[in-house]
């Protein structure tokens, strides 16, 4: 017997109906009937494995009360006094996807001209960091790399 595979879903932050590119890739998931979940800014000092579902995020080695914060991309858990305000990005993780199926919606973005760049997908590692962190990290790479 074989076990499948959790189902692919997206998350999406700033991508609400008004945001400029938020109807547009509500639609592309709906499509490739991929299950969307909303983030919003209580979301961002979880781990991205809880978010995802995952049972063996930071979050439960830290308490569900305990706010997961990171050093360089290590997490760990720590008061969260001095934290940056919340990100004012659009963002799309996407959980689970299958190769074929990220193809799939990353054509299919580009297709109706759908332009989210800072985008993540689900990985080992970064399923123990905080959403904030995540998102910082992917935005830093993403502007070095596109000057």
């Amino acid at each position: 017997m074989q076990l499948s595979s959790p189902t692919p879903f997206a998350m999406l932050y700033h991508l609400g109906n008004q945001d400029p590119y938020g109807h547009e890739i509500r639609q592309a998931l709906r499509k490739l009937d991929i299950s969307i979940r909303t983030l919003h800014e209580e979301d961002l000092e979880r781990s991205v494995g809880s978010l995802c579902g995952l049972e063996s995020s930071v979050e439960s080695l830290c308490g569900p009360e305990s706010p997961v914060t990171s050093g360089p991309l290590t997490p760990s858990c720590t008061d969260l006094s001095g934290r940056s305000p919340a990100p004012d990005f659009p963002f799309l993780l996407m959980a689970f996807f299958p190769e074929d199926l990220l193809d799939q919606l990353l054509r299919a973005m580009k297709e109706a001209s759908i332009q989210i760049p800072y985008k993540a997908v689900l990985t080992k590692t970064n399923r123990t960091y905080r959403l904030r962190k995540l998102m910082e990290e992917v935005k830093s790479e993403h502007d070095t790399i596109n000057g």
